[in-house]
């Protein structure tokens, strides 16, 4: 009799102890879904702030991608250099600054990406070292 006493004290004890852990991964846990919330929120401030930036690229997109298949037409007896000089240089200069805005926009793009792709890196690493630190504690 005394020894199923002290066997049920024995459990008693394991009993508390595992839910004195069950708390402490409940916090745990809780702790990481506030931390996950307040980065969700970040990142959706941030795309909110980029979204104007996404409008403006789809929007040259659509525009830029519709290229004009034909030169201006020549006036009656113009001269070749006036032809080049008043529509052609014109033209040219036109396209000319709309691939650099492009280019400096694309950069800032790439940038960005990088920027994210990096924050995901790093997430990512975090989350496998916690998962791989909880599957070694549970061993």
């Amino acid at each position: 009799m005394a020894l199923q006493i002290v066997e049920s004290r024995e459990d008693v004890q394991l009993l508390k102890e595992s839910k004195e852990q069950a708390l402490r991964d409940k916090k745990a846990a809780e702790k990481c879904a506030e931390t996950a919330e307040k980065q969700l929120k970040s990142l959706e401030e941030r795309r909110e702030q980029l979204q104007p930036i996404m409008d403006n690229v789809s929007k040259e997109i659509k525009e830029y991608g519709i290229v004009k298949m034909l030169l201006p037409e020549a006036g009656t007896l113009e001269r070749a250099t006036t032809y080049r000089d008043k529509k052609i240089k014109p033209l040219f200069l036109q396209i000319k600054n709309k691939v650099a805005a492009m280019a400096a926009q694309v950069k800032e793009l790439t940038k960005e990406v990088e920027n994210w792709k990096s924050i995901y890196v790093s997430r990512k690493g975090d989350r496998k070292a916690a998962l791989y630190k909880d599957e070694n504690k549970n061993c």
